[in-house]
């Protein structure tokens, strides 16, 4: 087990520089720059790539945005239920209604 974690280490420390490596070159028929992982022509220009890597600071910050929006998410359901649940039952509960007064002259006995 030790020496596969040699060498997968070793593997990473290796290829860690060049994975952000690209190439540039020149597209022959529109001009336009095409970039690549391999070289692309003999006079490829290799540029190297500045890659963010956010901050402990950034990732507590997107964690914390993360808790938040996940409390509003399931405080927002739980609100939406209640109110489906209340509107269940106001449906279901009998309703007392009084029917209009009447309009015109009172019958003779």
């Amino acid at each position: 087990m030790n020496r596969i974690s040699v060498l997968a280490l070793s593997l990473l420390i290796v290829s860690g520089p060049g994975a952000a490596g690209m190439y540039k070159c020149d597209d022959p028929d529109t001009g336009k720059p095409i970039y690549s992982q391999t070289p692309c022509a003999p006079d490829a220009e290799v540029m190297e790539l500045d890659v963010h890597r956010p901050t402990p600071e950034q990732i507590r910050r997107h964690q914390e945005q993360m808790e938040s929006e996940r409390r509003f998410i399931e405080e927002s359901s739980e609100r939406r239920k209640a109110a489906q649940e209340a509107s269940k039952t106001a449906e279901e509960a009998p309703s007392f209604r009084m029917s209009p007064p009447q309009t015109g002259k009172p019958a003779d006995l």
